[in-house]
């Protein structure tokens, strides 16, 4: 019986990392800092209206001047300077570090398995030479999620290469600056649906009944990485500073961490096995010649799932950020 692909659903959450995102606001940040800095300068030009008074000569019967005078009122412009704190506009990622791994964490799970079993009886008189062939049926599965990012800062994307086995290597993305922080792994041209499969060849003698099974585990690679992203962003109108980098030029005051895990899981080499099965030599009857397969009960053939057993720490190498 193959049970790999009802394996799918419960295998897809295993590389999952679903812990919230620690996302820090870089305008509250940025704009907190700027505050602190105090107030600057700026010169700009005011409109105020001002009363005017026009007079004129109204025409009359004696041709002599009699003086009408109105008042109104009209717009004059002049500069004035005040003290302002700017504010941050057009907040965005300048750049990111490379990309830095913590080591390479391997969980595999020997007893969350999908397995493949045949039963077999020698009904004849002979000894026969029996082919065996057993696969189970695997999806692989990859995520990235982000545990610590920032957001309100236009959309940026972090990207880096990933090498977690001499078998594989993949492209991750992480989504930067926008109110919902998100990662993808790129696993085209890798083979997410696979089948481990083993053929042989058993001897029965007469009245001889064996079991073969093949049993497949998942095995999740996981690296934890870092990265920090670099910002700069344009101020309000003022007489001293056109952007965020000309008045905190101390760069690491805006830097802000970036931190997630990307994860794939994969199947592990059959483990194939055969033993006896004494109780199924009754299955034969007068009519049967050869051998004969049982048909296995869905009882016999279980997924089990139990907590992680094994982890193992392996040193990466190091990728750079691209």
């Amino acid at each position: 019986m193959k049970l790999g692909m009802l394996l799918m659903a419960v295998l897809a959450g295993i590389g999952s990392h679903s812990a919230l995102a620690q996302s820090t606001d870089v305008s509250g940040q940025i704009q907190a800092l700027l505050n602190s800095l105090g107030a600057v300068p700026y010169t700009h030009a005011v409109s105020r209206q001002v009363p005017q008074t026009y007079c004129h000569c109204s025409p009359n019967p004696s041709h002599t001047c009699f003086q009408v005078c109105e008042t109104r009122q009209v717009n004059v412009t002049s500069t004035q300077t005040d003290q302002v704190i700017p504010t941050a506009l057009n907040i965005r990622v300048i750049r990111t570090s490379p990309v830095q791994f913590n080591p390479l964490e391997t969980t595999s799970f020997p007893d969350q398995l999908s397995v493949d079993r045949r039963e077999f009886v020698n009904c004849s008189h002979v000894t026969v030479q029996q082919s065996i062939t057993l696969q189970v049926a695997f999806q692989r599965s990859a995520s990235l999620a982000l545990s610590q990012s920032i957001t309100n800062s236009t959309s940026y994307q972090l990207g880096f290469q990933w090498k977690p086995t001499d078998a594989f290597t993949f492209s991750g993305q992480a989504t930067l600056g926008t109110s919902e922080t998100k990662g993808s792994v790129d696993t085209s041209g890798t083979q997410m649906t696979i089948t481990r499969s083993s053929q042989a060849g058993a001897s029965l003698t007469s009245g001889q009944a064996i079991v073969a099974l093949i049993e497949v585990w998942p095995i999740t690679y996981s690296q934890v990485f870092h990265s920090s992203a670099v910002l700069d962003a344009d101020l309000s109108p003022n007489d001293k500073y056109h952007h965020l980098s000309d008045v905190v030029q101390d760069e690491s005051k805006r830097t802000f961490p970036i931190t997630g895990t990307i994860s794939i899981t994969d199947a592990s080499d059959g483990r194939e096995s055969t033993y006896d099965a004494p109780d199924e030599t009754t299955v034969c009857t007068a009519a049967d010649q050869g051998v004969k397969e049982v048909k296995v009960p869905a009882s016999k053939s279980l997924i089990l799932v139990k907590q992680p057993d094994t982890t193992t720490k392996i040193e990466p190498k190091r990728n750079e950020n691209r």
